[in-house]
C-alpha cells in the first residue's frame, strides 16, 4: 500500500481529518470568481466552499474559547440567588413596626416590605469574568486567520484549511492582537451607545440625533473592517493606515458596501426570525455557519475593491510587479508592500 493510500485509510478512522483536508478548487474551463464578484458568484462560491464555510465557523467558535466563561456567567448557573427589600426605605419602616407595633405600622409595614430576587456572583462567577478577558488575545487572531481563508477561496486557491489558518496567525498576531483588542472595545461602545439612547430616545431632540449618529457609526464601522482584516493579511501597513485606507473604501466601493450591509443585515434578521419561529433551528444557526457567513460575506464584498485600487495597478497576474510611473499617483497607501 502507498503512503497516499495508507493516509486516505488512515482518516477514515480519524473524525478531525476533515479539517485539514484542501479545498476542491475550481474547473479548468470555469472563470475565476475575482473576474465576476457579483451576487450570483457570491452564492455560488457558498455552495462550492459550503463544508469549508462551515468549519471556518466551527473554528471561529473554538478560537474564541472564553465567550464560553461570559455565557456560564449570564446562565447564572454559578451565581448565588436571594432576595432583598424592594424599597430603600425598608429598614427604617421595619425598625418602627418593632419599636412600636400598631395597625398603622402594620399597614406601612405591610406595604414597604416587599422582597425582589437578587442575583449575587460567586468566586467561580470572578474566575470565569477574568477567564472571559482572553478573548482579548484570541478573537484578532482568529479574525485574521479566517479572513485569510476566505480571501484563498475568493481567489480560486486551494485551501489548506488548519495549516493556512495558523501560517497566517503566526505571520499577523502581533498586529491582529492589538487590533483584535481595539476591535472588541470600539464594538462594544458603538452598541453600548446605540442601546443606551434609544432607551432615552423620547428624552430630548438630542438623544434622538445621537442615536441616529450611532447608527450611523455603527454601519461606518461595519464596513471599515471588512477592509481592515484582508488589508491586514495582505500589506505590510501600520494600523492607522489601515484605517486610512478603510475609510477611503467605504466611498470608493460604496456600490459592493451596500450589497455587503444588505446582506449582513439579511443575514442576521434571518437567523433573529428562526429564533422567533422556531427556536431550536435559531439557536443553532450560529454554532454551524452564521459567524462564518458574516466574514465570508465581508470579505467576498471588500476584497475585489483591495485587488482593485491595491493590487492590480501595481502587480502583474504572475505576481511580478509593474514599473510604471502610475503607481506614483495613488491616493491609497501601501500598494508596494504586498505580501501575496
Amino acid at each position: 500500500m502507498s503512503r497516499k493510500d495508507e493516509k486516505k485509510e488512515a482518516s477514515k478512522f480519524n473524525p478531525f481529518s476533515w479539517m485539514t483536508r484542501d479545498g476542491i478548487g475550481v474547473e479548468d474551463d470555469e472563470p475565476p470568481i475575482l473576474d465576476n464578484p457579483g451576487i450570483k458568484n457570491y452564492f455560488k462560491l457558498i455552495g462550492r466552499r459550503f463544508n469549508q464555510i462551515v468549519t471556518i465557523n466551527l473554528m471561529l467558535l473554538i478560537g474564541n474559547f472564553p465567550i464560553v466563561f461570559a455565557l456560564a456567567v449570564l446562565s447564572g448557573y454559578f451565581s448565588i440567588n436571594s432576595t432583598a427589600p424592594v424599597y430603600s426605605i425598608f429598614a427604617q419602616v421595619n425598625g418602627a413596626h418593632m419599636c412600636q407595633p400598631s395597625a398603622y405600622t402594620s399597614a406601612i409595614f405591610g406595604t414597604f416590605a416587599g422582597q425582589g430576587d437578587i442575583v449575587v456572583l460567586s468566586t467561580t462567577d470572578y474566575v470565569f469574568i477574568a477567564l472571559t478577558f482572553l478573548v482579548l488575545l484570541t478573537f484578532g487572531c482568529v479574525m485574521a486567520g479566517s479572513v485569510y481563508l476566505f480571501r484563498g477561496m475568493i481567489r480560486d486557491e486551494h485551501i489548506f484549511i488548519w495549516h493556512d489558518f495558523w501560517y497566517c496567525i503566526k505571520r499577523n498576531y502581533k498586529q491582529a492582537i492589538p487590533f483584535g483588542i481595539f476591535d472588541l472595545l470600539i464594538t462594544a461602545v458603538i452598541m453600548y451607545d446605540i442601546v443606551f439612547f434609544n432607551l432615552n430616545y423620547s428624552q430630548s431632540f438630542a438623544t434622538i440625533m445621537m442615536f441616529f449618529a450611532s447608527l450611523v457609526l455603527a454601519v461606518l464601522y461595519v464596513i471599515m473592517r471588512m477592509y481592515i482584516y484582508p488589508m491586514m493579511i495582505t500589506f505590510d501597513l501600520s494600523i492607522g493606515k489601515l484605517f486610512k485606507n478603510a475609510l477611503l473604501f467605504t466611498i470608493l466601493g460604496i456600490k459592493r458596501n451596500a450589497v455587503a450591509v444588505l446582506l449582513v443585515t439579511a443575514i442576521t434578521v434571518i437567523n433573529f426570525f428562526m429564533i422567533g419561529v422556531f427556536m431550536p433551528v435559531g439557536i443553532l444557526l450560529p454554532f454551524v455557519i452564521v459567524f462564518s457567513l458574516l466574514t465570508y460575506t465581508g470579505v467576498y464584498w471588500a476584497y475585489p475593491v483591495i485587488a482593485k485600487y491595491m493590487i492590480e495597478p501595481y502587480y502583474n497576474k504572475d505576481g511580478t510587479p509593474k514599473t510604471t510611473k502610475d503607481n506614483e499617483d495613488s491616493q491609497l497607501i501601501g500598494e508596494a508592500d504586498c505580501e501575496e
